[in-house]
């Protein structure tokens, strides 16, 4: 009887240590997932804007002209969407609406960004096109 719950009090003593650091382990791999995916939402976002700019030869007003050809489009018959396979943009991991500035009309230059983790702008966690 002494054996068994010697055996016991060490299981208890061990095994809450041992279940949070997994539970630590699960909680890291999770965030660092919602980050690639992020990275992988922005690239594909990317691509597909650089496409509808090649069809277009303008940029989209904004990341839904990549799903509907937009109002504003000079030549609506060059639109050759959708760009994206669902049927609507995604939001980041974190369940927001994924950023897009126009940067540069002239030099066709623009941001796609995710405000990462901590759902802020403008900091370091921020998810962005190169």
């Amino acid at each position: 009887m002494r054996y068994r719950l010697r055996t016991l009090l060490i299981f208890l003593a061990i095994a809450p240590p041992l279940l949070a650091g997994a539970w630590l382990l699960l909680i890291r791999h999770r965030a660092l997932r919602n980050i690639d995916t992020a990275r992988v939402h922005v690239t594909v976002l990317e691509e597909a804007t650089y496409h509808y700019i090649l069809d277009t030869a303008q940029l989209p007003p904004d990341l839904d002209a990549l799903i509907r050809p937009p109002k504003t489009l000079t030549s609506p018959q060059k639109w050759t969407g959708p760009y994206l396979e669902r049927p609507q943009v995604p939001t980041d991991p974190w369940h927001r609406p994924y950023r897009y500035e126009l940067l540069d009309k002239q030099r066709i230059k623009f941001r796609i960004s995710s405000d990462g983790p901590d759902k802020t702008p403008g900091t370091n966690d921020d998810i962005t096109t190169p």
